[in-house]
C-alpha cells in the first residue's frame, strides 16, 4: 500500500504489551509511539518498551491515554518517560465520544469531543516533527502561557 501511494510514512498499531508480537512490530523501525495510560500496568509496559526500544536504537515518543483520570500518574509517566529519552508527543483526555465512534465503527475525530480535538493535535505535531524526531527533544509548539490549558503540551 506505502508502495502504492508513494507514501513516505507507514504507521502500524503495534500489539499492547511487552512480549514477542512488541518486539515484532519494532523490528525495522525508525521510530515509535509508545502510548500509554496512567495505571500500575501502563506504567510497566511502557518502561519494558522504552528499554526494548532504547535496545534495537529505535526513537520513541510517548502519548498519555485517558490521562485526565489520574493527572498526578500521567505526570510521573512523562517524567519517566523523558528520563528513558522519550519525547513527550501529547495527551488524550477520557471521552465518551471513544466509545460512541467504537459502536458507529468509525474514527474517534468524526466524533467531536476533547479526545478527538487531542488526538488530532498529536497527529499534527508529530506530522510537523517526525523528520526530526531523532532529535534529542520536541521543541514546543507555542510559548508556555499558550498551552496552560492544554496540560499535555508543554
Amino acid at each position: 500500500m506505502a508502495r502504492l501511494e508513494q507514501s513516505t510514512r507507514i504507521l502500524i498499531d503495534g500489539p499492547p504489551g511487552v512480549g514477542c508480537p512488541v518486539i515484532a512490530s519494532l523490528t525495522g523501525a525508525t521510530h515509535a509511539l509508545v502510548v500509554t495510560e496512567p495505571t500500575p500496568a501502563g506504567e510497566h509496559d511502557m518502561v519494558r518498551i522504552l528499554e526494548l526500544a532504547a535496545h534495537f536504537g529505535v526513537p520513541v515518543a510517548v502519548c498519555v491515554n485517558r490521562w485526565d483520570l489520574h493527572p498526578a500518574a500521567a505526570d510521573a509517566l512523562e517524567q519517566q518517560a523523558t528520563a528513558h529519552g522519550a519525547l513527550l508527543a501529547g495527551r488524550i483526555a477520557y471521552d465518551p465520544a471513544v466509545t460512541r465512534a467504537q459502536l458507529a465503527t468509525s474514527t474517534v475525530v468524526e466524533h467531536p469531543g476533547r479526545a478527538a480535538d487531542d488526538i488530532t493535535a498529536l497527529w499534527d505535531r508529530l506530522s510537523r516533527l517526525w523528520p526530526d524526531l531523532v532529535a534529542a527533544r520536541i521543541p514546543d509548539p507555542a510559548p508556555a502561557s499558550a498551552t496552560a490549558d492544554r496540560p499535555g503540551l508543554r
